[in-house]
């Protein structure tokens, strides 16, 4: 079946080699946006955009922009609903979420990968941040302290920094082909890890975490290269950044605090 690139309910035609993302909203992602070779669809929304694949019904990766002027007051919406941007049968519903243990016989909650909470200055943006498309199955524990934890961290480092940083995050699978669990009628697949790369846009500096979906205590343990994320997904990340140093956790850690 022939791939289909739709950006923001269109549908556009580029060259083989340009990343739809790049062409149309490129503000949203650090120089160059990621480059994957099994992307069905590219979407963009207000204040992120995605790669996206029909087989796992998650996104591949979303990448945004955050800085301290995107976050405000704005309440939480969890209007969780599909994408218009993409079709219906290619999608998970809330409702394939729904007393699931597919997290290794625990709940799996829509675990956002760009968060609403980056968005809070905008009530449009948080809406959209509920879209399915922005959600995996994501290890309730996890969800709800580590990475949590982790995003605060970053937010704080956003509003310390006034360049603002960009954000890329996403799932990573044991196999390609094979998914270890799934989840819902749409069988949707559940990630066995999870990743999120920051990079301060005046810099270059960046730093990575990669971590097993499930219920986990320090981050710190979980810094890596982004050499190691692009070998876990085959994503290629924007050549210019340094793929093979560890960024210092502690540092980012005090420049993270308000």
């Amino acid at each position: 079946m022939k791939k289909i690139i739709t950006l923001a309910l269109l549908i556009l035609s580029f060259s083989a080699f340009a990343n739809p993302i790049d062409v149309s909203c490129k503000q949203l992602t650090y120089k160059s946006a990621p480059v994957v070779v099994n992307a069905d669809q590219y979407v963009c929304h207000t204040q992120y955009a995605l790669a996206y694949s029909w087989t796992t019904r998650n996104p591949i990766y979303t990448t945004e922009f955050l800085s301290k002027d995107h976050t405000g007051g704005e309440a939480r919406t969890n209007d969780f609903r599909v994408d218009p941007a993409i079709d219906d049968r290619h999608q998970a519903k809330p409702k394939d979420y729904h007393k699931n243990t597919g997290c290794g016989g625990e709940r799996c909650d829509q675990g956002h990968m760009t968060p609403d909470q980056d968005f809070s200055a905008c009530a449009v943006c948080v809406s959209e941040s509920f879209f399915q498309d922005n959600m995996v199955p994501q290890h309730f524990k996890n969800n709800e302290v580590i990475w949590k934890g982790m995003e605060v961290k970053i937010r704080g480092y956003a509003a310390n920094h006034p360049a603002g940083v960009y954000v890329i995050t996403g799932p990573a699978y044991n196999s390609q082909t094979t998914p270890t669990a799934t989840i819902g009628d749409g069988n949707i697949w559940v990630p066995d890890n999870l990743f999120k790369i920051m990079i301060d846009a005046s810099t270059g500096k960046s730093i990575a975490f990669y971590m097993p979906n499930s219920e986990q205590k320090d981050l710190s343990k979980f810094v890596v290269s982004i050499s190691v994320i692009e070998a876990a997904t085959g994503i290629k990340f924007d050549s210019s950044l340094d793929k093979k140093s560890v960024a210092d956790f502690n540092e980012f850690v005090a420049q993270s605090k308000k």
